[in-house]
C-alpha cells in the first residue's frame, strides 16, 4: 500500500508543478505585453481613468464634474482606490490589472483539483485563462474585463469550498454583487441561479445557503443605489445606460447592429418632446458631435424614455431586431474586433494573434455548448458552480442579442465556458 501512495503522489506532484508553471507563464507573458505596448487609454477605457483619478484626488466617483452614473462603478472605483495609494498614472493602473490577472490564475490552479475537473481539464483550463491573447493583452486595457475575469474564478473557488459554512454563502453573496456592479448584465445572475436550482434539483434542504446568498447580494448593492437615489431620486442598482445602448442599437436607420452616435438617431418629434419633457434633454443635445460630453450628461431618467422607445421600436420591428441581433453575435466572433482596442496604438495586431484568439473562441464556445447539453441531460445533478456557469453564459448571451455585440463581451464569460466544459454533473464541490 505504501508504494502504491508513492507512486499516484508523482502524477500529482507532477501535475501541480504543470499547474504553477502554467501560472508562471501567464503572469510573464501579460508583464512582457505590457512592457512592450505603453498603450494610453482611450473611449470607455480613457473615461474610466478619469473617473478613477477623480476619486483618487477626492472628488468622488465624477467625471467632467459630473456624477458618475452612464457606466458601471466597481472597476474605476477600485482603480481609484489603487491609485490613491500608488499614484495617479496610466502605469500603476495596468499594475493593478497584472495583480488582478495574476490573481486569477493563482486562484484558478487552486481550484482546479478541487473542482472534480479531470487533470487533462485542469490543465487545459488554465491554459486557456492564462495564455489566451485577448486575457494577455487585456491587461493593459484600464477596462473591466481584467476585473470580470477574476470575479468569476472567485465564484466559482468559493463553489469548491467544502462543507456549508455561512460564510461561504455570504461570500459568495458579495462577489455575485461584485460582479453586477462590474458587469450590469450579470445582475439578475443569483435570481437566475435560484430558479435554476428549484427547477432542477430534488433536494430540499438548502434555502438557507441561498438566502444567504441573495441577502447578502442585496445588501452589498443598497450603498451604490442609495447614492443613485440621493443623487436622482430614482432607484439604479447599477448604472443607467442601458436604454441608451438599446436605443443607439435598434432602430430603423441602424445597419450593422452595433452602436451609433446619438445625434444620427432616427427619432421623431414626439419622441424627442419626450426626452425633453421627462429628462430635460432638449433637442440640441442630441445634435450636438460630442458624444462623450453627451454620455457624461446621460440621466436616469433620459435612459426609461430611451428604453421605452427601443423597446417600442423591437416590438414593432421583430424581424429587424433579429437581423440586428445575429449581427451582433457576428461581430462579437470576430477577433479582429476583440483585438482591436489592445493593439489599436500599432495599426492591429499581428495576423497570426487574430488567428489564434479566433480558433480559440469558436473552439471554446463549441466545447461549452457541448458541456452544456451533457449537463442539461441531467438537470437533477447541477451544483452551484454549474447553475452559476450557466446563468452567466445565458445573461452574457443575451446581452448580446439585445444591447451589443463586440468581442471583448465575450472576455467576461471565459470562466464559465470553462466551467461549463471541464466540470461534470455532481463532481464539482457542492453546496452541502
Amino acid at each position: 500500500m505504501t508504494g502504491f501512495n508513492l507512486i499516484s503522489a508523482e502524477p500529482r506532484t507532477s501535475l501541480r508543478m504543470s499547474l504553477a508553471l502554467l501560472c508562471v507563464v501567464g503572469v510573464l507573458l501579460r508583464a512582457g505585453f505590457l512592457v512592450q505596448m505603453p498603450l494610453e487609454p482611450i473611449s470607455d477605457f480613457a473615461r474610466y481613468l478619469e473617473v478613477a483619478s477623480n476619486l483618487a484626488r477626492g472628488d468622488g466617483m465624477t467625471a467632467a464634474g459630473l456624477p458618475f452614473i452612464s457606466q458601471p462603478p466597481l472597476y474605476p472605483g477600485l482603480l481609484g482606490g489603487w491609485l490613491s495609494l500608488f499614484g495617479v498614472s496610466v502605469a500603476s493602473g495596468k499594475a493593478m490589472n497584472l495583480l488582478l490577472a495574476t490573481l486569477s490564475l493563482v486562484l484558478w490552479a487552486w481550484l482546479c483539483p478541487r473542482s472534480g475537473m479531470r487533470p487533462g481539464w485542469q490543465l487545459a483550463s488554465l491554459a486557456v485563462l492564462a495564455l489566451h491573447p485577448a486575457l494577455v493583452s487585456y491587461t493593459g486595457m484600464l477596462g473591466t474585463e481584467t476585473l470580470s475575469i477574476l470575479l468569476a474564478v472567485m465564484a466559482f473557488a468559493l463553489t469548491c469550498v467544502a462543507g456549508r459554512p455561512a460564510w461561504k454563502f455570504v461570500a459568495l453573496g458579495m462577489v455575485l454583487a461584485m460582479i453586477a456592479l462590474n458587469r450590469p448584465q450579470m445582475l439578475p445572475l443569483p435570481v437566475l441561479a435560484v430558479v435554476g436550482w428549484v427547477l432542477g434539483s430534488n433536494r430540499s434542504g438548502h434555502m438557507r445557503d441561498w438566502v444567504l446568498v441573495l441577502a447578502t447580494f442585496a445588501v452589498s448593492i443598497t450603498p451604490w443605489m442609495l447614492r443613485n437615489a440621493t443623487l436622482y431620486d430614482q432607484v439604479v442598482p447599477v448604472s443607467a445606460n442601458s436604454g441608451y445602448v438599446m436605443m443607439a442599437n435598434n432602430n430603423s436607420a441602424n445597419q450593422h447592429g452595433g452602436w451609433m452616435p446619438l445625434s444620427t438617431l432616427p427619432l421623431s418629434r414626439d419622441e424627442l418632446e419626450h426626452f425633453r419633457e421627462q429628462a430635460g434633454l432638449s433637442p440640441g443635445y442630441f445634435a450636438g458631435p460630442d458624444e462623450d460630453s453627451k454620455i457624461l450628461h446621460w440621466t436616469p431618467s433620459a435612459d426609461i424614455v430611451a428604453r421605452s422607445i427601443a423597446v417600442d421600436w423591437i416590438v414593432s420591428h421583430p424581424q429587424r431586431f433579429l437581423e440586428l441581433a445575429l449581427r451582433r453575435v457576428w461581430v462579437s466572433f470576430d477577433p479582429a474586433n476583440l483585438m482591436y482596442w489592445p493593439f489599436i496604438g500599432v495599426n492591429g495586431p499581428p495576423r497570426w494573434v487574430v488567428q489564434v484568439t479566433g480558433v480559440l473562441n469558436i473552439g471554446l464556445c463549441l466545447l461549452a455548448l457541448t458541456g452544456t447539453v451533457r449537463l442539461l441531460l441531467r438537470p437533477r445533478q447541477l451544483v452551484l458552480g454549474q447553475l452559476l456557469a450557466l446563468g452567466t453564459v445565458v445573461l452574457g448571451g443575451a446581452s448580446i442579442l439585445v444591447f451589443e455585440g463586440q468581442g471583448r463581451y465575450l472576455i467576461p464569460l471565459l470562466p464559465a465556458m470553462l466551467w461549463l466544459m471541464a466540470t461534470r454533473p455532481r463532481q464539482a464541490i457542492t453546496p452541502d
